[in-house]
């Protein structure tokens, strides 16, 4: 069984059909994309999977991320491979052709064939995914959710931060650092991207308690590094007396590993702070980074499900908040060494 299996067109078909009945499936239930996420650590415990685990009662998870070229999700792959080793687990990373809800499926149905336990995936489209998701689940396979969730779904838990809070926590530090006064922009994705739905919600509820504060702009990059900071530039332009930034993804980071090309003046906040970003924290030119939990999406996903599979006592139901770090010029050298560690395997993240 190989344990890395890329998506391709040969289930194009098949997939197709999944995509029509997620996309049907979104007329039936709104996704959540503008509240807080919801406590669901009342609801009742999760069946084990319905398949029975190998001879040696080892069980397979497959491991769907939405973008197989973005770095953060190369390190969730090295750690849930060293915790499917701990947990007896045979780990299949499963990239999709592309990050479309479409390849998504596909991957979803490809694991299903290669009759996985359980399959965790981070959702290209809440809403899209969500018959895919359904269809695992009557098909005795547990599903979970990691960074990017599908609600409504029945996939049984959900493991990554409140996005709504992180957009609380980006407004709040920005206003701190400019006084609470000035001309503001964020810089996101699309204007469609359910991502970051919940973060623009938390940025705008926050920014409400600062009325000298105006959020001038928001641009969108798609995306792409070098248009994130081809927009920097034109909105420099438009708006000469913006203070700050909320960015909302590494772009700008991944775009250019000298500081040197964004405007010095500014304050910088902004979400992610892996390697390409330690430059601009330590030149000043980001004032404070959110960093997300790279390592645990692999390793706590992998660990939780397979408790789920299992039928454990305590095993997750619903929204597993994995909270958020930030990391600043004086914070860095430790959070450094703690993540060099954590990619080497010295330090696994604790449960």
């Amino acid at each position: 069984m190989n344990s890395r299996i890329r998506i391709r067109s040969k289930r194009r078909a098949r997939a197709a059909g999944l995509l029509a009945a997620a996309c049907l499936a979104c007329w039936a239930g709104a996704c959540k994309k503008s509240a807080a996420p919801e406590d669901e650590s009342g609801s009742a415990a999760a069946p084990p999977s319905a398949l029975a685990p190998m001879p040696d009662g080892k069980i397979r998870i497959a491991l769907i991320p939405r973008f197989s070229s973005m770095p953060i999700y190369q390190f969730a792959r090295e750690s849930a491979r060293r915790a499917a080793d701990r947990a007896n687990v045979e780990l299949l990373w499963m990239e999709p052709g592309d990050a479309s809800p479409d390849a998504q499926a596909a991957a979803m149905e490809a694991a299903i064939e290669e009759q996985a336990h359980g399959i965790a995936i981070n959702c290209a489209d809440p809403a899209a995914l969500r018959a895919a998701i359904d269809r695992a689940d009557g098909a005795g396979v547990a599903v979970a959710t990691w960074e990017c969730d599908s609600p409504d779904s029945q996939r049984r838990f959900f493991y990554g931060i409140n996005g709504y809070q992180c957009g609380v926590a980006l407004a709040r530090e920005l206003a701190n650092l400019l006084g609470g006064a000035g001309k503001i922009a964020v810089l996101s994705t699309t204007n469609d991207d359910p991502a970051m739905a919940l973060p623009i919600a938390g940025i705008g509820k926050e920014l409400r308690r600062f009325p000298n504060l105006e959020l001038a702009k928001t641009v969108f990059c798609e995306g792409d590094p070098a248009k994130a900071l081809a927009l920097l530039d034109q909105t420099a332009r438009e708006i000469p007396e913006l203070k700050g930034w909320i960015f909302l993804g590494p772009w700008v980071w991944l775009a250019s590993p000298d500081p040197a090309s964004i405007d010095a003046s500014w304050a910088i906040v902004g979400v992610d702070a892996f390697e390409a970003c330690w430059p601009y924290l330590e030149s000043g030119a980001a004032k404070a980074l959110l960093a997300r939990p790279y390592f645990e999406w692999g390793a706590e996903t992998v660990r939780m499900l397979a408790d789920s599979i299992r039928g454990a006592a305590g095993a997750p139901r619903g929204f597993q908040d994995s909270g958020f770090e930030w990391v600043t010029a004086k914070s860095l050298p430790a959070y450094r060494a703690q993540f060099i560690n954590m990619r080497l395997g010295v330090a696994t993240p604790a449960p």
